[in-house]
């Protein structure tokens, strides 16, 4: 039997509230223990790594998350440094939305054919960072414009647009590692969260760049060419009802990325 992580008991413990809060708290408090090799000396931008990766969550429960992390932080594990950090990370309702322009503006600030790959990869495929690191050369299929994520039945098909079709195949074209973006053993998703403020920062922009604000930005461009949201909302969300002739509907979308 697996043994009760003790950081986990602490919170059952410490944290006097509703059975539904200590849940939430639970819950979020394990995916970063998880996240992390030792809470005790993690990183504020570790922190910042596990909060961009829940980018498939409400406003509100990513508002939880800090919660959660927050108390781990001040009752179990006293870190006032971290608690500051977490106080600034308060997710508003609205997330940031780049325009195409600065789009191309961050992808033209990277610095490595590499890293302007990870950009395009990110924004014109709405892929996670977790995905994009386990991604495999024989994942993508040149001749069919498209990536496989996963197998059996949860295997999801993303459309390849034109130009990052071109992008990948040069790139592939000079790489021979097993991994799309590494040789034996794959980044990591600091790795990409790095990529992504290192290009922000040079192209100077102010605000927060993450992958989770590329998805964004991807929903809204898709948005504004296709009619059919709720579709563009299900591919996004790698929806298990998603059809070939729904990824044939939304590939002449695809192609006005970028």
């Amino acid at each position: 039997m697996k043994e009760e992580n003790p950081y986990l008991k602490s919170l059952e413990y410490k944290k006097q509230s509703s059975k539904n809060t200590l849940k939430v708290y639970s819950y979020f408090v394990s995916q970063y223990l998880d996240s992390v090799q030792n809470p005790e000396n993690a990183s504020s931008e570790d922190i910042s790594v596990f909060l961009s990766n829940l980018g498939e969550y409400s406003s509100n429960s990513v508002n939880l998350a800090i919660s959660a992390l927050k108390f781990l932080y001040k009752e179990i594990i006293p870190r006032p440094e971290i608690c500051d950090f977490l106080e600034t990370q308060k997710k508003n309702s609205s997330p940031t939305v780049l325009s195409r322009a600065e789009i191309r503006k961050l992808i033209d600030s990277a610095t490595t054919k590499k890293s302007k790959l990870i950009v395009s990869l990110i924004y014109s495929t709405g892929i996670k960072s977790s995905e994009i690191i386990s991604l495999k050369r024989n994942d993508i299929d040149l001749s069919n414009k498209k990536i496989s994520l996963g197998s059996g039945e949860h295997k999801k098909e993303i459309p390849l647009n034109e130009k990052l079709d071109i992008m990948l195949g040069d790139f592939l074209a000079s790489h021979s590692g097993d991994f799309l973006l590494s040789d034996s053993k794959p980044l990591t998703q600091r790795n990409i969260q790095k990529i992504i403020k290192t290009a922000a920062q040079k192209a100077g922009f102010p605000n927060k760049i993450t992958p989770y604000t590329l998805k964004c930005s991807l929903l809204s461009h898709l948005s504004e060419s296709c009619a059919n949201e709720s579709l563009v909302k299900s591919f996004l969300e790698k929806s298990s009802n998603i059809q070939l002739s729904d990824l044939e509907t939304l590939r002449p979308h695809f192609n006005t990325l970028l």
